[in-house]
């Protein structure tokens, strides 16, 4: 096997010499290349991950719209401030920190588990 063949099977981000391993594509027909998708898989890539984007984005507002029934059934109180919105506060603030500390985390572990 040659060091270029070595280079190009590399997944890890280290080669086992130690230097950085660069991705390159098996020449210009490598089907795992993005540009050489046909465009209708192009629009089925993007239409699922778009998909998968407003479905994260539902649990997150799927708590305000019973707020009203979750205060009058829980007893709660939301006299000086709307003490329901918690739920949907606590939610975002959570998709908004959480990957502020997991993502620098994942640089020095990596990404895949094992």
């Amino acid at each position: 096997m040659s060091s270029e063949e070595t280079e190009t099977t590399q997944t890890s981000s280290e080669s086992v010499a130690g230097k950085p391993s660069i991705h390159t594509w098996d020449g210009p027909d490598d089907k795992d290349n993005p540009f050489n998708w046909s465009p209708t898989y192009k629009w089925v890539v993007t239409i699922t991950v778009c998909f998968i984007s407003i479905l994260t984005g539902l649990p997150a507002g799927a708590y305000g719209a019973g707020g009203s029934e979750i205060s009058r059934q829980f007893n709660v109180s939301n006299s000086p401030f709307d003490n329901t919105i918690w739920a949907t506060a606590s939610w975002n603030m959570g998709a908004a920190l959480w990957p502020l500390i997991f993502v620098p985390l994942t640089e020095s572990g990596g990404r895949m588990p094992g």
